[in-house]
């Protein structure tokens, strides 16, 4: 899954086109796009929700499955489910131990910030209080590396 976002100002009266057909009930600044075709959006700003305009150009999608299972990417940071509606996952593929977590908004906000002294090999943290949209997850290992993950939190 891919995910288009649509930026401020245009935050309201969101609607996303498939090949110019209205893709009914998707009114998220945040799309998840799992078919092929040719992806359009238009929205207004909240401080004036009748100015509607498509934004952008259209964004053509195609699907192809390269054969690439998660044992061919050297990731070494995996975090599921995404989009998560409840709880993340987060697992560290590689000897290292995570010792911080940090999660941000697109606009860099921080959103929640925790110093992990120990776990096993899954970190669980929840994000039911956190409102849908997308995130980026920030961990450092305990060798100060940072590793940046997109999620989405959809209900």
């Amino acid at each position: 899954t891919a995910y288009f976002t649509m930026l401020l100002p245009y935050d309201t009266n969101i609607t996303w086109f498939n090949n110019g057909n209205p893709i009914p009930g998707f009114t998220s600044p945040v799309f998840p796009v799992t078919a092929a075709g040719s992806y359009t959006v238009e929205g207004a700003p909240h401080v004036c929700p009748l100015f509607i305009q498509n934004v952008g150009v259209p964004l053509d999608v195609l699907i192809s499955n390269c054969g690439i299972g998660i044992d061919e990417i050297s990731d070494p940071i995996y975090i599921s489910p995404n989009p998560a509606d409840d709880v993340l996952n987060i697992q560290l593929l590689s000897n290292s131990k995570m010792v911080q977590f940090e999660m941000t908004d697109v606009a860099g906000r921080l959103i929640s910030k925790e110093n992990i002294s120990s776990f096993d090999n899954v970190y669980i943290i929840s994000v039911s209080g956190i409102q849908e949209g997308m995130y980026n997850c920030i961990i450092t290992d305990a060798s100060g590396n940072r590793f940046v993950k997109k999620i989405l939190i959809a209900r």
